[in-house]
């Protein structure tokens, strides 16, 4: 790291730190160690103890500890077998039979374990149950981003590692989040689990984080500098409805090389409800930089955002629907 500029060495510190914290998420960190086996006491030991517990017990017990010590190593006669105890050991022997009979046909009576999966951060905004293939990008982003200032991330690296996470995750197999179809009569999208792809973007990130700590591969650009500050009140309201996204790296986080430096700013108001606010600081800036005519008409690129955004909001919201409705319908049959 001596050949290293400030802005890097701050890098690279910030990701030692981060790595040392965000362990949950994909099983990172130092392994537990395993609890040593515990040695087995020896004979006199055990008999001193028993004939301590026994003494404190009056009557025939004392007689028996005292015939112990005086006739030295006689053994105890088993007594008689108790008709609950044989009734037990019947339903056990049968359990068994059956298992074994199982077994020599190819089944398995008892189910393997399932793999526990690693817990979830805790996240500054719920998470939706489903999303398109579309929405991958957007939610993968703001989970990084979120993660990553929650920490305390410099912009310019919260850009460059959510945009990495995002490009390996789109890369990726998604087919093993998709939701089953329901059979609904109607041509369902296809939708992803959004907990586990939450879990894959969280694992990718962490992966990037160790590989960048070895081998850090940016050189930060000349830009201009944002200073900005925030400030919310959410008033008589449960809870605050309003969502806000600064992104002042919006170069970085979408890999505009060939573009003047841009930030990105927004503020949206929840109206008495906080869905709409919160998927459209996901979407909206996706769905800008996707449309053709950004480069050289930014304006008409976001009012077309701003369309597309809308609408995919409504088609989410009438999937939500019909799913509530399935799974009631189903309730109600059981």
């Amino acid at each position: 790291m001596a050949g290293c500029s400030p802005e890097e060495k701050t890098y690279r510190r910030f990701l030692e730190l981060f790595l040392g914290e965000f362990r949950g998420p994909c099983g990172g960190g130092e392994p537990e160690p395993e609890p040593e086996p515990e040695s087995e006491p020896e004979p006199e030991l055990v008999a001193a103890e028993a004939a301590e517990a026994l003494v404190e017990e009056p009557g025939e017990e004392a007689a028996t500890i005292a015939a112990t010590e005086e006739g030295g190593q006689e053994q105890e006669q088993d007594p008689e077998p108790d008709e609950e105890a044989v009734e037990e050991e019947a339903v056990a022997a049968a359990e068994g039979e059956e298992e074994e009979a199982a077994a020599a046909r190819g089944q398995s009576a008892v189910p393997p374990p399932q793999p526990q999966l690693p817990p979830l951060p805790p996240l500054p905004r719920p998470l939706s149950e489903r999303i398109t293939r579309e929405e991958v990008e957007g939610e993968s982003l703001d989970l990084c981003l979120q993660q990553l200032y929650k920490y305390n991330c410099p912009s310019f690296l919260a850009a460059a590692l959510a945009r990495a996470t995002s490009d390996e995750v789109l890369q990726s197999d998604l087919s093993a989040h998709y939701i089953p179809k329901e059979t609904d009569g109607t041509e369902g999208t296809v939708e992803i689990e959004t907990v586990k792809l939450a879990r894959s973007v969280f694992s990718k990130l962490h992966e990037i984080c160790c590989s960048w700590v070895k081998d850090f591969p940016l050189r930060r650009r000349p830009q201009l500098y944002y200073e900005t500050s925030i400030h919310a009140i959410k008033n008589m309201r449960r809870k605050m409805e309003d969502k806000h996204v600064c992104i002042p790296d919006f170069n970085m986080l979408f890999n505009l090389e060939d573009q003047e430096e841009q930030a990105y700013f927004a503020v949206f108001d929840g109206h008495g409800g906080v869905d709409a606010a919160i998927y459209a600081s996901i979407h909206l800036h996706v769905n800008l930089v996707r449309q053709e005519m950004f480069p050289h008409d930014p304006a008409e690129a976001l009012c077309r955002a701003f369309r597309v955004t809308d609408e995919r909001f409504v088609q989410k919201a009438a999937r939500e629907v019909r799913h509530f409705l399935i799974n009631s319908s189903h309730k109600c049959t059981s």
